[in-house]
């Protein structure tokens, strides 16, 4: 039975709320580009797109707040990347009771980031990392940014 309160725990993450790494990906691509790509596995495979379903006063007001996370929220260590636009979410992902935190790190969340990245004038890119038992968000953002700045090295070095 879902009640009242389900809601508003789903709106977090918290409770039963599962997905894997590409429907995140899928997810917040589909947020910051205004259309849903299926996700193919072979580069020669077609690519399909189809349209966004949401308003587009709740994709803008989604993509704002995405932005705000890498300027004054939980990434702001980001916002010091040059020539780099971001929309950004983070999170943990809850593996066992909380009060098991102390029997040992499997008992701690999982880190993830997921961000949607424009470099300079370079095709837009979904990044999503995820870490097992590493209790923070902090270590897969740091691990992002890592990728980010040689990401911005590489291109710089073949233009």
């Amino acid at each position: 039975m879902v009640g009242p309160g389900d809601t508003l725990s789903a709106s977090i993450g918290q409770g039963p709320f599962c997905v894997t790494p590409i429907q995140m990906c899928c997810m917040v691509s589909a947020l910051c580009e205004g259309f849903f790509v299926v996700p193919r596995i072979l580069e020669q495979e077609s690519v399909i797109q189809r349209p966004l379903n949401i308003a587009p006063e709740t994709q803008e007001f989604v993509k704002s707040c995405m932005h705000a996370t890498g300027q004054i929220g939980t990434v702001q260590q980001l916002r010091r990347l040059d020539n780099l636009v971001m929309y950004i979410k983070t999170g943990t992902g809850q593996v066992s009771n909380l009060a098991n935190r102390h029997k040992g790190p499997e008992h701690a969340e999982h880190g993830w980031f997921v961000g949607n990245f424009t470099y300079k004038d370079e095709p837009a890119l979904t990044l999503v990392i995820i870490l097992e038992h590493v209790g923070t968000a902090r270590v897969s953002t740091n691990m992002a940014k890592q990728f980010l700045l040689r990401y911005c090295k590489l291109v710089d070095s073949i233009k």
